[in-house]
C-alpha cells in the first residue's frame, strides 16, 4: 500500500434501498450521547448506528456481551442488505448544513478519507487536549471486535493554496449520492469521487498539511493501538490509517464557540477576595443586573481586539464585570511567568490558570469535577445557570481563534478542558471504514 498521508477507500454505507429515512439511522458521536438520547436512536430505528456504537446500555458500563454483540449486529446488517459496501474506493466529499445558535446559516465542507497514523510527536497530526484512559479502552475494544471505523476522527488540515478546496468544490457540481434533512434541521449530502486524477490531485494537495485534532482524540489514538495490536496479530497496512473527516482551517463553514464555566459549591469561597485578586492584574468595566444583553455584548466586542476578555459573575454582588488585561501584561500575573506562550496568550489558559488555580485555589483534580465546575456550551443555559443557589462564579468566554488554537497545538501543548467547541458535530453513520 501507498504510504500516501490519505487514501481513497471502499466505504460501507446504508442501503437507501433497504433503509427508508437515513436520518433515522445516523447519530452524534459516541461520546455525546447521554441515556435518554441513546434511548430515543434507539426507537428511531432498529437499525440506527448507535445500536453498534455506543457500548454503555444506558448509564450501565461496557461489557464483553456488548462488544459481541456489536459485532453480531454489524454483519447480520451486512448480510441482509442493511448495510453494504462500495465496489470502487472513493474520497467521500461531504456538506453539512447549519445553523449556529446566533441563527446564521453555515455550509462546512470537506472530505471522508483514511489518514494515515502517525504517533503525536512524529509526524503532522497534532492533539490539542488530553486523553483518559477509560474511553480508548472501550473504543479499542469494540474494533477489535468488528475491526472497524465506526466514527470518523475530526482534523483540520492546512493548505494555504487553497488547491483542495478548489477541488471540494469542483466535486460538489455533480449531483450526490443523498441529501437528507435530520430533527435538527441539519442537511447533510455526500458525493464519492473516484476519478483518479482528482483523487491524487487531492492527495497531492494534502501531502505536506499538518491535521489539527478537532474531535476524536480518544479514537485516534486507539486507531494507533489497533494498528500496533494489528501488526502483531493480523498484519494489514490498512490498519495504519484511520477514518477521519478533512476540513480546511480556512473553510467558511469552520464554526467554533466558547464554553462558559461556572463555579459552585466552594466551602471557602469569598466573592470579595475574588474581586480583590482580579482587580491586582485586570481591568474592570462595570454593568449593573439589568444590563445583561449589554454586558454580553461586551465581552464578545472585545474579541477581536489585542486583549483578552471576560465576563464575570460574582454570587451575592448585583454587578455584572467585564475583565481586560492585554496581552502584554500577562506576565505581570506570578501563575502565568511559568506558562510559555503560546499557550499563555490562550484565553481558557488564563481562565484556568488565574481564575480558577490561582484566585480560587482549584487543583487539576476539581476542574474534571462537576461538584465545582460546570462547562456550559450554550449561552442561554450558562445565564439560567448564574440564578442557581449553588453558583457562585460565572465565567462568560470567547471563542479560541482557529489560528491560535493551531499554533498551540503545533508547539506540542495541551489546551484546558473544554478550550474548543467545533460546532455542530459530526454525524455516525455516513461512511463506516471496514478493516479486512
Amino acid at each position: 500500500m501507498s504510504q500516501a498521508t490519505v487514501l481513497p477507500f471502499r466505504a460501507i454505507r446504508y442501503n437507501l434501498a433497504k433503509v427508508d429515512d437515513l436520518s433515522k439511522v445516523i447519530a452524534p458521536p459516541y461520546d455525546v450521547i447521554g441515556p435518554e438520547q441513546q434511548k430515543a436512536l434507539y426507537e428511531s430505528s432498529p437499525h440506527n448506528i448507535a445500536w453498534l456504537d455506543v457500548t454503555k446500555d444506558g448509564g450501565g458500563q461496557p461489557t464483553e456481551e456488548r462488544y459481541a454483540k456489536a459485532a453480531t449486529d454489524f454483519q447480520e446488517w451486512q448480510d441482509n442488505g442493511v448495510l453494504q459496501r462500495d465496489e470502487t474506493p472513493a474520497i467521500y466529499v461531504y456538506e453539512q448544513t447549519f445553523t449556529s445558535p446566533e441563527g446564521e446559516r453555515f455550509i462546512r465542507r470537506g472530505f471522508y478519507g483514511l489518514r494515515r497514523i502517525e504517533a503525536f510527536g512524529e509526524g503532522k497530526v497534532f492533539p490539542h487536549e488530553k486523553t483518559l484512559a477509560g474511553p480508548k479502552k472501550d473504543r479499542l475494544s469494540l474494533m477489535k471486535a468488528t475491526d472497524t471505523q465506526m466514527s470518523p476522527i475530526f482534523g483540520l488540515f492546512h493548505e494555504p493554496t487553497n488547491t483542495a478546496g478548489k477541488l471540494l468544490a469542483e466535486a460538489v457540481q455533480a449531483d450526490p449520492l443523498f441529501a437528507i434533512k435530520d430533527d435538527s434541521q441539519q442537511e447533510h449530502k455526500l458525493w464519492a469521487v473516484t476519478d483518479p486524477e482528482w483523487i491524487e490531485a487531492l492527495q497531492n494537495s494534502v501531502a505536506n498539511s499538518s491535521f489539527l485534532i478537532a474531535d476524536g482524540h480518544h479514537r485516534y489514538e486507539t486507531a494507533l493501538a489497533y494498528s500496533q495490536w494489528r501488526d502483531e496479530n493480523r498484519p494489514n497496512p490498512e490498519s495504519r490509517y484511520v477514518l477521519m473527516f478533512c476540513e480546511s482551517v480556512d473553510d467558511p463553514g469552520l464554526l467554533v464557540l466558547p464554553t462558559h464555566r461556572v463555579v459552585k459549591n466552594r466551602t471557602d469561597f469569598s466573592a470579595a477576595d475574588f474581586l480583590a485578586k482580579l482587580k491586582d492584574f485586570f481591568t474592570l468595566e462595570e454593568f449593573t443586573a439589568d444590563q445583561q444583553e449589554a454586558w454580553v455584548a461586551a465581552v464578545h466586542a472585545g474579541q477581536d481586539k489585542a486583549e483578552h476578555t471576560f465576563g464575570i459573575y460574582l454570587k451575592g454582588d448585583n454587578t455584572r464585570y467585564v475583565a481586560r488585561i492585554a496581552s502584554s501584561d500577562l506576565t505581570q500575573i506570578p501563575i502565568l511567568q511559568q506558562t510559555k506562550e503560546p499557550l499563555r496568550s490562550l484565553d481558557a489558559a488564563i481562565l484556568h490558570k488565574c481564575f480558577l488555580e490561582s484566585f480560587l485555589g482549584f487543583t487539576a483534580a476539581d476542574q474534571e469535577d462537576t461538584e465545582f465546575l460546570n462547562y456550559l456550551k450554550s449561552e442561554d443555559v450558562f445565564l439560567e445557570r448564574l440564578q442557581s443557589p449553588e453558583s457562585q462564579v460565572g465565567i462568560l468566554m470567547n471563542a479560541a481563534p482557529l489560528p491560535q488554537i493551531r499554533t498551540v497545538a503545533e508547539a506540542g501543548q495541551f489546551m484546558p478542558p473544554k478550550t474548543t467547541y467545533f460546532y455542530p458535530k459530526l454525524p455516525t453513520g455516513l461512511v463506516i471504514n471496514k478493516i479486512d
